[in-house]
């Protein structure tokens, strides 16, 4: 009988590829802050249809996004917010109390943030965490200096980039990494050119990808281990900001130009881009992509 059924699985499995079947991950979606204000969330789904600008709205101040275990997370003043992935059970101060948030990333079953006047660490720069569910808040997870330079050097994060325990986030000249197991880390991970100015980080695959800022934007790239680094992986951006950036499965999102022509471009691991993934938004800031 499991001789049989193996042989109609086999069978099945050839059949599809003959027939140019495969098995294809569940759809994503794409989410930004939108607003002159960041006062709300717009949605798309990953082929960039089904665009609305105002997912979620009533909202103030938002400024990084993270999506894990069927809902999105927002850093909003000092509160992180949550609500589900199809827009409702929004709570705005889902844990509040958290010092000037920079950034905010899910891994596991965790959520992380980045503050700059962190109350668990003092009111100096340090990372907390919560169990998605909002409870066990460790507010001062990750405190003080450490690889040579102080999380201090770390104001400009929004996106923080996860690849299994480590996180990665930008300060004004580079690209930090912290082990979220061994609770250590390295500010100086990445050291740019002088002149570039890191606005978010994203992994994806085997590289890490940012946003940056030096003569026009540019989206940058390296290995996961801070090797090969290419300051103008891909060119020919608009407007006057480092690009917010984002990614799912193989494809990298970022931000193109900001106020009334910002677009949301997609483009291929490789730096094959669609300049006009998303078109006709007025305010991208922040970009978190994921699926339910």
């Amino acid at each position: 009988m499991l001789a049989g059924l193996h042989r109609w699985v086999l069978g099945f499995a050839l059949a599809g590829a003959v027939w140019g079947w495969a098995p294809v991950a569940a759809a994503g979606d794409v989410f930004w802050v939108a607003g002159a204000h960041g006062n709300q969330i717009g949605r798309a789904n990953d082929a960039g249809t089904r665009v609305d600008p105002s997912f979620v709205s009533g909202l103030r101040d938002v400024g990084a996004l993270a999506v894990g275990a069927g809902h999105l997370y927002w850093t909003s003043g000092s509160s992180i917010g949550r609500g589900d992935l199809g827009g409702g059970s929004v709570k705005r101060a889902f844990i509040p109390g958290l010092g000037p948030l920079n950034g905010i990333a899910v891994t596991g079953r965790r959520l992380y943030w980045l503050s700059e006047r962190n109350p668990g660490c003092g009111g100096k720069p340090g990372f907390g965490r919560a169990r998605l569910s909002g409870t066990d808040v460790q507010r001062g997870f990750v405190c003080g200096a450490g690889g040579g330079q102080a999380i201090a050097d770390a104001p400009y994060v929004n996106q923080i980039g996860v690849w299994g325990r480590y996180l990665y986030w930008s300060w004004i000249g580079g690209i930090g990494r912290l082990d979220t197991d061994h609770r250590t880390f390295v500010s100086r991970f990445i050291v740019l050119p002088s002149g570039h100015t890191v606005a978010g980080v994203t992994a994806a695959a085997d590289h890490l990808y940012w946003g940056s800022y030096d003569l026009g934007p540019v989206i940058g790239r390296a290995k996961l281990d801070g090797r090969a680094i290419n300051t103008t992986f891909i060119q020919g951006l608009s407007g006057n900001i480092a690009p917010e950036v984002a990614a799912l499965d193989h494809r990298l999102y970022f931000s193109n130009d900001y106020g009334s022509a910002a677009t949301i471009a997609r483009s291929t691991l490789t730096g094959v881009v669609n300049w006009d993934f998303i078109a006709g938004l007025h305010v991208v800031g922040g970009l978190a992509a994921g699926r339910p």
